[in-house]
């Protein structure tokens, strides 16, 4: 369910919940591809054995002072690169500063590509406790 398509768009269902974490199920390695620009440092990003990820490798470029995500490129098994997504617009929402404009692009889907924007962001909101209990997501009422 999580490699489903959200809301029918390019995005899945793991991209926005992110069920898998970078930092728990992958191993990283600093390097520099052919195409490097000045300023930008670059993940290679590997699942760790044993993990259900699809993805042979993920390259991730960060801005090198704001340490911002800008571009990620998810290659299968086999090396082919099969989607992009970049990220842009920085803003700052609440005291964070972050990305308010996401593209996917699928390599695999000639035209194709969703875009995502953030218009508004609240952090480190209270949330009652019994908010996310199975009673709780049954009866939800705005």
């Amino acid at each position: 369910m999580m490699m489903s398509s959200w809301m029918d768009s390019d995005f899945r269902n793991n991209d926005l919940v992110k069920e898998f974490t970078f930092t728990e199920d992958y191993d990283f390695e600093y390097t520099r591809p052919a195409d490097a620009e000045e300023g930008k440092l670059y993940l290679s990003c590997i699942p760790k054995p044993g993990r259900p990820i699809v993805w042979g490798h993920v390259l991730v470029r960060v801005d090198r002072r704001t340490l911002l995500p800008e571009r990620e490129e998810y290659y299968d098994e086999q090396g082919k690169l099969m989607r992009v997504m970049e990220f842009a617009e920085p803003k700052n929402f609440s005291g964070q500063i972050i990305p308010s404009r996401i593209e996917l692009v699928p390599r695999n889907k000639e035209g194709h590509r969703t875009i995502l924007r953030y218009l508004e962001a609240e952090f480190d909101v209270r949330l009652r406790e019994d908010i996310f209990s199975l009673r709780n997501l049954r009866n939800f009422r705005p």
